[in-house]
Order: C-alpha cells, then structure tokens, then sequence
C-alpha cells in the first residue's frame, strides 16, 4: 500500500492528491491545483502523473505521520528482477562504504544523468522506466529523482519521493514549475537528497530532512564548502535558493514508489513537443491567476 493508514486513527485523505486541502492555505492549494494540472496534462496516467494521485502534503498536521510510520523501512526488493539497475549499483557503492557515503555516491550519478548525452542532443520524450531515463541521459527532475529512489532502494538503502510546488506564471512559455528530490532513509534519519547536487547539515551536523528545511530555510545558507561542492555544475541556482521551496505559498509532498512495485505503473513515453507544454500552460491557467510572478522555481 503506498500510502498506510495511519496507526493514530488520524484522516490524512484531506492531505492527498493535486486537490488536498489540508494543513494549506487558500494561495496554496491553489498553487497546488495549478502545478497538478499542468503536470497531469504532460504525463497523463503515466507514473509522473499518477504520483499527483498519492503525494501527502508535509506540513504540521501531517509531519509526525510522515516520519514515523508512512514509509515502510523495509526493503521487499527482489535480486535479480531489475539486474540493469544492480549492475549500476554495485558499480557505485564501494566496498565497506557507509550509509551516507553509499547515498551520495547514488545522488552523484543521478546528478549527472544529463552529461552523459550527446552534446546538443535534446530529450525526445518524457517518462519511461528508470532504465530508460538512465539512457537517455534525462535531465528532468522528477525522473533523475525516480532513479534515485530506486537506486536506493535496490542497494539497502529505504527511500521515497519528494515534491515541491511553487507559484508559476503559466503565461511565460518558458516557464518552469516546480521541483522534484528524494529522501533516503540514512544514519537513522530521513536526508534530503536533490538531484541538483544537493544535500544540508543541521547546525548539529545531522543530516537535514525536507521537514528540517521546512521549519528552519534558513539552514540552506548555513552550508560548508565541503557539502556545496556536491552541487551539479550546470546547476543555474545556488544553495540558498533552494529555500524558496519552503516559502510560505509553495507546498511541499511526499509519495512512496518502490523499485518492486513498478508492474502497477504505466511507463509510456511522452512525445516532448511545443503543443504539449503549450496545451498543460492553458490547462493550468484555468486554475488560477494569470500572470501570478513566482517566488520559486526551478533549481
């Protein structure tokens, strides 16, 4: 079951989906409705749409629900049912490594998913297995961000998806929503994994969850040089904007996906046209005020 019933008796429907209500305010949820459109009108009932259909939205009501008993520590994965996405795992993972070491090699590779396309080349499609996003070299965040997830999983490691969703003017064609990450379960807490090459430390060094950042931003300008170098080189933002994904009208979700539950989602690929962005840019523009400037965006 992606998402387990909570053991408190607690109601968490008012919390899921692109249409959740609770613990948002009126600007949030209808950032959240906008960016769920949009993503929906791309990828349809493929497995980033679907996502929008079981992200549990983060937020006070929800968080010790989300950090204890939502996702499950246990690792179902069976050897030998993905062996592509083994072979690559073991290639990273070194002898002996720890946990945190193991999750920063996999974060790293999934950073640089888009250097390994040919120069110029451009993604023709959307979506697709993790396999698939792997050899295409995807430079999309929700897709490296599967990858991630999987990986993890598939070396020992629990993980699960993360979402931020950010005001967006859909009048710009050239626009971006919002932003896909992980978190993996390491050192008995859950890390804040970005694709973009980045992770945070508390002013403790505890290694940071999305819950950290959403209670204290502030953490993103707190970082050593040590843990900034990890950040994707073509990244166009920097460590401390990564905040703006915690500002007060974005909304943060989380989604359980599993590496042996793949057979339930559908992986078809998305032609990556104009006339699709332009048809999901209208579709979500129905939904909420035109022109509304972001105060986040894309890392």
């Amino acid at each position: 079951m992606r998402i387990p019933k909570p053991s408190s008796g607690m109601d968490v429907k008012p919390y899921i989906g692109g249409g959740a209500s609770g613990g948002l305010t009126d600007r949030q949820r209808s950032v959240l409705v906008q960016d769920s459109t949009f993503s929906r009108t791309i990828y349809g009932e493929t497995v980033d749409g679907v996502f929008f259909d079981d992200l549990v939205v983060l937020c006070e009501d929800t968080a010790e629900y989300l950090y204890s008993e939502f996702t499950p520590t246990e690792i179902r994965y069976v050897p030998g049912s993905r062996p592509h996405l083994e072979k690559i795992v073991e290639g990273l993972i070194k002898p002996g490594a720890g946990e945190r070491e193991k999750a920063l090699a996999l974060m790293r590779f999934c950073r640089d998913l888009p250097n390994t396309r040919i120069s110029g080349q451009n993604t023709l499609f959307h979506g697709g297995t993790e396999e698939e996003v792997i050899k295409k070299g995807s430079a999309m965040c929700n897709e490296q961000s599967r990858v991630l997830t999987v990986l993890a999983q598939i070396a020992g490691i629990p993980a699960r998806y993360v979402g931020h969703v950010v005001p967006t003017d859909f009048t710009d064609p050239k626009c971006g929503t919002g932003h896909g990450v992980c978190e993996l379960y390491v050192e008995g807490t859950w890390m804040y994994l970005d694709i973009r090459g980045k992770y945070f430390l508390t002013g403790d060094g505890r290694l940071a969850s999305a819950w950290d950042l959403l209670q204290d931003p502030s953490i993103c300008d707190r970082q050593s040089p040590q843990v900034r170098a990890e950040r994707w080189k073509y990244a166009t933002s920097s460590f401390s904007k990564s905040k703006e994904f915690f500002a007060d009208d974005c909304v943060s979700l989380m989604v359980n996906y599993s590496a042996w539950q793949w057979g339930e989602y559908d992986y078809s690929w998305i032609w990556a046209t104009d006339e699709i962005w332009q048809k999901a840019r209208q579709a979500a523009l129905k939904h909420g005020n035109k022109g509304n400037p972001p105060s986040g965006g894309k890392a």
